[in-house]
C-alpha cells in the first residue's frame, strides 16, 4: 500500500516507486499491439501526449530547479520503452541504482 504524502514533490517519487514494482520477471509489456494500433490511428496516442504534458507540468511546478523532474521523467519513459521493445540492457541491480538515484534526486527538488 503506497503512503500518500502531501508535497509537490510527490508525483515524481510515485513515478520512480511504480517503475520499481512493474518491472521484473513476469511484468512484460510488448510492443506489437501498440505499433499495429498506431498504424490504424495516427491520433491514437494524443490523449497519453496530453495526459503526459500535464503530468510533466504538475512535477514541474513550484520546484527550484524543474531540470530534476525532468531528467526523472525521461529516464523512466526511456526504462519503459527499453521495457516495451524487449530492449532491456540494465540489470535488475542497475534499475535499482538509477530508481534510488532518482529517489535521492527527488529528496534534492526541494518543494
Amino acid at each position: 500500500m503506497m503512503v500518500e504524502r502531501e508535497t509537490s514533490r510527490d508525483p515524481i517519487l510515485a513515478a520512480a516507486e511504480a517503475l520499481a514494482e512493474e518491472t521484473g520477471a513476469g511484468k512484460r509489456l510488448h510492443a506489437a499491439g501498440l505499433l499495429a494500433a498506431l498504424a490504424e490511428d495516427r491520433g491514437f496516442l494524443a490523449p497519453v501526449q496530453a495526459f503526459q504534458r500535464s503530468l510533466l507540468d504538475r512535477m514541474t511546478v513550484n520546484l527550484p530547479d524543474p531540470g530534476i523532474p525532468i531528467i526523472i521523467f525521461l529516464a523512466l519513459h526511456g526504462m519503459r520503452s527499453m521495457e516495451l521493445f524487449d530492449a532491456e540492457v540494465l540489470t535488475d541491480g542497475e534499475t535499482g541504482q538509477v530508481v534510488s538515484r532518482m529517489r535521492d534526486l527527488v529528496g534534492s527538488a526541494g518543494g
